[in-house]
């Protein structure tokens, strides 16, 4: 997606080379495309060239590059979902319900500083939910599962990083079309550097003697969740329907407060991540970083926040450094064990 469509939906706040209203949830991944239409409307026009007046050359890349590599994309993605078994209309539902939960947990990436969110529900489950099993038949329940590896337990994916790394080439004024083409080496890098590692590691200790969920857990869940929709087949089920209606509802109303009454104290993001990991492991560390924020900005003002805000990027920046010399003093040691685990 083309830099003002993704920093229009993802980014919040404002900078010195410009500023965006923002709102958040993972369900406005879609409500952030109706509400911007207008903008993405324009990109349209530009991109298959009927006005052309509308200007582009800040942008990451051209819109029709962006319009016409992003429909390529999408055509790629149907015809190989397809041929691992899905049926068209399921495999463009899963590929859409994907897009909507990962525009949303990008955006409450980048607005709440989180290190990494997990969605409430995966594509593949939520396919599932809204079709029945019967429409999508055995194959394509196989396929589903094939694709949890990247759709339903990330950690961290490209476009929250994206997100982020646009934010600050804003607010630093760099020229966008270098950082596309440095944005592109970095991820060749790491997608041949990550998957040499993992064979080779893999290889040399056994993956069940590394990471117990990536090597075991995951794949474990992935193959018993295809087994039981196999054997037990299930029907459209109103009530799943009936919750996911309701699920909007109640998001799009806090969204509506929240936008428009000052100092609403229920924000959208709270229903979003309230009962998925890591937030329901780290709830209290966030509820005491919280409350130091609001004790310090009560009592000490703005000028005691700016004092203090490097000691807690220290905190933070010493919880890396200290992993990181964990892993020197490992390499050099032949220790093992000393892990650093965000979650």
């Amino acid at each position: 997606m083309e830099h003002r469509a993704l920093a229009t939906l993802l980014r919040s706040g404002a900078s010195k080379c410009g500023s965006h209203r923002s709102r958040g949830a993972v369900f406005h991944g879609l409500h952030q495309l109706l509400v911007r239409s207008r903008h993405l409307v324009e990109v349209l026009r530009k991109a298959i060239g009927l006005d052309t007046s509308i200007n582009d050359d800040d942008e990451l890349m051209p819109y029709r590059v962006a319009v016409f590599g992003g429909l390529l994309s999408l055509i790629v993605a149907v015809a190989w979902l397809v041929a691992a078994g899905l049926d068209v209309l399921v495999a463009l539902l899963f590929l859409g319900t994907t897009l909507v939960i990962l525009v949303g947990l990008a955006r409450i990436i980048s607005q709440t500083g989180l290190a990494y969110a997990r969605a409430t529900v995966a594509p593949g489950v939520f396919t599932v939910n809204a079709v029945g099993t019967t429409m999508i038949g055995q194959s394509g329940l196989v396929a589903l599962g094939a694709n949890f590896a990247w759709a339903a337990d990330i950690r961290t994916f490209v476009m929250a990083s994206m997100a982020t790394a646009l934010k600050l080439a804003e607010i630093a004024c760099l020229e966008h079309r270098r950082l596309f083409w440095a944005v592109m080496v970095a991820i060749v890098v790491s997608l041949v550097g990550s998957a040499w590692t993992i064979i080779e590691l893999a290889y040399a200790y056994g993956g069940i003697n590394l990471v117990s969920w990536q090597f075991s857990g995951l794949p474990s869940f992935t193959g018993n969740w295809v087994a039981r929709h196999v054997q037990n087949p299930e029907p459209l089920q109103a009530w799943h329907v009936g919750l996911t209606g309701l699920g909007a509802v109640i998001m799009g109303a806090l969204t509506y407060l929240k936008g428009r009454i000052v100092g609403f104290p229920i924000h959208p993001i709270g229903l979003t991540l309230g009962l998925t990991h890591p937030v329901n492991q780290i709830w209290f560390s966030v509820f005491l970083a919280w409350t130091v924020k609001a004790t310090v900005l009560k009592y000490g003002g703005v000028g005691w926040y700016r004092h203090l805000r490097p000691l807690f990027l220290g905190l933070t920046l010493g919880a890396f450094v200290s992993a990181g010399i964990w892993l020197v003093i490992d390499a050099l040691t032949g220790m093992s064990g000393n892990a650093f685990l965000m979650g």
